[in-house]
């Protein structure tokens, strides 16, 4: 972390694969995904809140002869009060959109909604899908967080 810090602050790029489905224990903050709740790394949120440096969001999408094109997307600038979740759940709505626009090129094999929060109805979540202690805490010190920020814009 310190050394990508030190490249950042240097003038560097780097690139950080969003995974959703991040063990509650481990650094995350939960993200809503196609309307359900998962666990999401924060590592960008994290390196944007020390830098205030921007997010670009970039994708690779198959073309038909084989070949992949790059997008990459407008920056997302985020005021300093943007809370970790705030800023994973808005970098998540960007690939949201291209998934929902492309959904022919995404692969995905495995579980993202493998917790269902306290207060939701277990319904709404695939069948593998439980409860789990740690994120119910995750997910409650995000509301927390939340409240404080709405707090310091106030």
């Amino acid at each position: 972390m310190l050394v990508t810090l030190k490249h950042l602050k240097a003038g560097g790029n780097i690139g950080i694969l969003i995974d959703l489905q991040l063990d509650p224990r481990l650094p995350s903050v939960p993200v809503r995904s196609f309307g359900r709740w998962c666990s999401m790394t924060k590592i960008h949120a994290m390196l944007q809140k020390r830098t205030g440096f921007p997010i670009i969001p970039i994708e690779s999408v198959p073309l038909p002869d084989g070949r992949y094109r790059t997008i990459a997307h407008p920056p997302l600038h985020f005021p300093p009060e943007a809370t970790e979740q705030e800023i994973a759940q808005r970098c998540w709505d960007i690939f949201e959109e291209q998934v929902r626009r492309q959904p022919e090129a995404w692969l995905w094999a495995y579980k993202h909604w493998r917790f269902v929060p306290e207060g939701e109805d277990a319904a709404d979540y695939p069948y593998y899908a439980g409860r789990n202690a740690d994120f119910d805490a995750l997910m409650k010190s995000e509301v927390a967080g939340r409240s404080e920020s709405a707090q310091h814009q106030a």
